[in-house]
């Protein structure tokens, strides 16, 4: 790690090593915008991710398993990096996926059913 105006800063294959996430899922995390690097760059071109990263990472992995899209957790990582947690915006997004979570029950529920009716009827 490099020390540079107080913020550390690591490699790629550093981040990697300590997040567990690899260096491909990485570089699509920063395509998307989910994850910035340094504005500068080592002298050998080597891009350079701040000492947070690894909790962005993190952050990231919450989201998935929660079931945001890559969009939404961008959104999310926002208003966290922002430290905004009292955000009407923020309230509306969570809101709104509670919201596509009752419908995906309320459709499983139905095809339980039915996948429990198709069952009764195989019984002899």
């Amino acid at each position: 790690m490099v020390k540079q105006n107080f913020i550390l800063f690591m490699l790629i294959g550093e981040l990697s090593k300590k997040s567990g996430v690899s260096r491909d899922t990485i570089r699509y995390y920063e395509k998307m915008g989910l994850l910035r690097v340094s504005a500068n760059r080592r002298d050998n071109n080597y891009k350079e991710y701040a000492d947070n990263a690894p909790d962005v990472l993190k952050m990231i992995a919450i989201g998935k398993n929660l079931g945001f899209k890559l969009i939404e957790t961008k959104e999310f990582l926002e208003f966290w990096e922002q430290n905004d947690t009292d955000n009407e915006r923020l309230t509306e997004m969570v809101l709104k996926k509670i919201e596509e979570i009752d419908t995906k029950i309320k459709a499983l529920t139905v095809f339980k059913q039915n996948l429990e009716n198709a069952l009764i009827k195989c019984e002899p």
